[in-house]
């Protein structure tokens, strides 16, 4: 077991937590992306609306924010953290493209404290070499995209997914927004 002792402005959610958390009440999502095909859209009833990274900061209504790389965490309006439900990051998160121990999770609380107020969910990322048995896992490790979309499928009931501005429609690696 492990135990936390200092009160922090939201709630560590490990394995056998996951379906404590109200992710049962939504039927369909749609994630952002900062790619070329990135747009805002009107919000639906019972939608987790998601985001990677910094796309954050430009969708409306964002529920649930993926982030692997330790930078991206301080790129994040106070704002955006403020209306957060959800916020999805590996065990050990990335720095310089690999997991290591000084992306180790707690190394975030501090700077979280008092701008984040919903659920932190931790997840083992595949290239982290530490195994932990308390921690969600998820097999994907080519982007945070791919990390959101495979949480969605593996531990929520959400059939249905929309994205935006994941993955590559042309040459162009970014939206206009987000270069």
């Amino acid at each position: 077991n492990i135990y936390f002792y200092i009160k922090l402005s939201f709630n560590i959610v490990f394995k056998n937590e996951i379906n404590e958390i109200g992710l049962d009440k939504y039927d369909y999502a749609t994630i952002f992306g900062k790619g070329p095909t990135f747009k805002n859209i009107d919000k639906k009833d019972k939608e987790l609306r998601c985001a990677i990274n910094q796309a954050g900061n430009f969708a409306n209504d964002v529920d649930f924010m993926c982030m692997n790389d330790s930078h991206n965490i301080f790129k994040i309006n106070n704002e955006t953290y403020r209306k957060l439900k959800y916020l999805l990051i590996p065990e050990y998160m990335h720095i310089n493209q690999k997991s290591c121990k000084e992306g180790y999770f707690d190394t975030i609380f501090e700077y979280l404290d008092k701008k984040f107020f919903g659920n932190l969910i931790i997840y083992d990322l595949s290239s982290s070499k530490k195994k932990t048995d308390y921690i969600l896992n998820l097999n994907t490790c080519q982007s945070s995209g791919n990390n959101c979309f495979e949480f969605i499928g593996k531990y929520t009931n959400i059939k249905l997914i929309d994205l935006y501005g994941i993955g590559l429609k042309n040459k162009n690696k970014y939206n206009k927004l987000f270069v």
